[in-house]
């Protein structure tokens, strides 16, 4: 493993040892060019965002991002990779510190939009990571992500897959990220994988409410007027229009009401994904998915449309965008609901959007499956 002196003395070739390596699809940095292009994209979907920078190298991603407009902070062990960094970004913020003891006191100051290290967290220990990813969404905004591109794994077995086909190359001193056993303790981890050695590890805010959400809107036509459905956060604007909502008095046994169900997503905020359903500016209802450790998979824990606003085909809707949210945060196969036994016209909303009985009634609920794929 490079100590400091190592990372002065290799920072004017870094850029020509990544190419070659890149181009050749080889071991370690296979997939480089994507990784980086994946990650700027993603930021340049918010204008003039924030960016923290951890091992930022010679800067060829924060450059570009610089140049087209965004905050630049970042934190480097190698005084040189500043040095050669700051020529290209004369306006940015940049302090030098080994980041495995945590972030540099100016940067504590702050909060950002993306938290981003590429080809530089591997550098860290399986501790010293953990501790460090839960410093870094402390400084998250809300909606914010961290975004680490590098050498990473799905799971152990890809790990000694890759460390096999490597031979020689592989370098024993490095600690390289494995998804499946960081989902332990972040649990909204998500991996991306790129080549057969990397990939793109994205967590996201983990406060109550603060979910990303890619699914925009569906636009719906109700007795010709064109209504867009969306799911929106639970902020501090509309939480009281969530908790007025209501159903039907015939209905009141099969749901819970929308004030114990938010008291379930903050008790269980690792796990739950609540969101107001909205009819173009109203709020019309309430839909909460959640990942069930217990049997290790996703489900539609909590739904309902206000009395109001039912039979208008807004209940539908929503449950796509959910499905849909699942599915693009999670990559899952498969989304699991319940229902109460004589709630029909629920089962009927399930049956018609795919779900399917399984046969199995626990906890007074009849559980119904969806398969994606």
């Amino acid at each position: 493993m490079l100590d400091k002196k190592g990372f002065d003395l290799w920072a004017d070739r870094y850029d020509e040892s990544v190419g070659l390596s890149d181009e050749d699809n080889t071991y370690p940095f296979a997939g480089y060019k994507r990784i980086l292009g994946s990650i700027y994209t993603q930021i340049m979907e918010k204008p003039k965002a924030t960016v923290l920078d951890l091992g930022f190298g010679t800067a060829t991603l924060t450059t570009k991002l610089y140049e087209n407009g965004c905050i630049i902070y970042g934190q480097d062990f190698s005084s040189r990779m500043i040095e050669l960094a700051s020529a290209k970004m004369p306006n940015a913020h940049l302090y030098q510190g080994d980041f495995s003891q945590g972030l540099a006191e100016p940067l504590k100051q702050n909060s950002y939009d993306f938290i981003v290290a590429t080809y530089s967290i591997h550098h860290l220990t399986d501790s010293q990571k953990s501790v460090l990813l839960k410093e870094l969404l402390d400084h998250l905004r809300e909606g914010g992500k961290i975004l680490i591109g590098d050498v990473a794994f799905e799971n152990r077995d890809e790990l000694d897959k890759c460390r096999e086909r490597s031979g020689d190359e592989w370098d024993d001193d490095e600690i390289y990220c494995v998804a499946d056993e960081l989902k332990s303790e972040f649990p909204n981890l998500r991996f991306e994988k790129v080549t057969f050695c990397s990939g793109i590890l994205m967590i996201m805010t983990e406060d109550f409410g603060s979910h990303n959400l890619s699914t925009d809107e569906v636009t719906y036509t109700y007795k010709g007027t064109s209504v867009s459905i969306t799911l929106r956060e639970i902020t501090r604007e509309n939480i009281d229009a969530v908790l007025a909502l209501g159903v039907n008095d015939d209905q009141r046994t099969f749901v819970s009401s929308n004030g114990d169900s938010l008291a379930q997503a903050y008790v269980y905020s690792k796990t739950a994904f609540p969101f107001a359903v909205y009819a173009d500016s109203a709020v019309v209802g309430f839909i909460m998915m959640g990942y069930y450790e217990a049997k290790d998979y996703y489900t539609l824990w909590k739904f309902m449309i206000d009395s109001r606003y039912q039979g208008r085909g807004y209940g539908r809707k929503a449950l796509e965008l959910g499905i849909q949210y699942l599915k693009e945060q999670f990559d899952i196969s498969e989304v699991y609901t319940g229902v109460v036994p004589g709630n029909i016209a629920a089962r009927k909303l399930y049956e018609s959007v795919g779900f399917k009985g399984t046969g199995l009634v626990e906890s007074g609920m009849e559980e119904m499956r969806l398969i994606l794929r």
